[in-house]
């Protein structure tokens, strides 16, 4: 996270966890740590190395049943996304 594009500001990891409103992800970004304003988000999304997909033509994903093992392979590459940001305050409030 960078307030120009270029430094980097923060940065931390989702972690995948679940509760009583069901499964979602937590960030290790401390309140207080950013101040109000207009940021630059950079995500990089990689797969888990202990998530198991099935390509078989029976049980598979859609991608592989029509792609094969081979468009199944898509699930597991990093995607990157960016974008801007305004934080208000409020975004990492309990509630």
């Amino acid at each position: 996270m960078s307030e120009d594009g270029k430094k980097e500001l923060t940065s931390g990891t989702f972690m995948p966890m679940n509760a009583d409103d069901g499964a979602h992800y937590g960030i290790n970004i401390k309140k207080g740590l950013i101040p109000i304003g207009k940021y630059k988000l950079q995500l990089e999304i990689k797969a888990p190395t202990d998530y198991l997909l099935h390509v078989d033509s029976e049980t598979g994903v859609p991608a592989a049943k029509d792609g094969g093992v081979a468009a199944a392979e898509e699930y597991f590459k990093t995607q990157n996304v960016e974008f801007d940001w305004t934080y208000t305050g409020e975004q990492l409030q309990n509630k």
